[in-house]
């Protein structure tokens, strides 16, 4: 297959999911904590990257006032249990809280 016969969507990559949250920097600082990953300053918020393997992740500074709790749930996974628990104890110590949602407790941020 040559670069002329393949599709426009074989060339797109898909960047970052943008999250409309109250503090574009302190969401992203927790993120970018939790994940390793850098922030990257950006005119209306902030992008922690992602990789040939993670989705970035972009938060964008939102004066819209939230009703209720965020109904997002980001599912980060571990390679065992040993490191599952370094990572709620990271989640923890970067003010997450435990979280009942639905499914027994875990780890979150309960702003955005």
């Amino acid at each position: 297959m040559t670069a002329s016969d393949q599709s426009p969507a074989a060339s797109l990559r898909f960047e970052a999911v943008a999250l409309a949250v109250a503090d574009a920097i302190a969401a992203a600082e927790f993120w970018a904590q939790l994940l390793d990953r850098e922030v990257r300053a950006e005119r209306r918020g902030a992008l922690v990257p992602g990789d040939g393997t993670q989705v970035g992740l972009r938060f964008v500074t939102s004066s819209v006032e939230q009703i209720g709790r965020p109904w997002l749930h980001l599912h980060v996974t571990s390679r065992s249990l040993d490191d599952q628990a370094r990572t709620v104890a990271t989640a923890l110590s970067l003010g997450g809280r435990h979280l009942d949602v639905g499914g027994g407790l875990t780890s979150g941020r309960g702003r955005g």
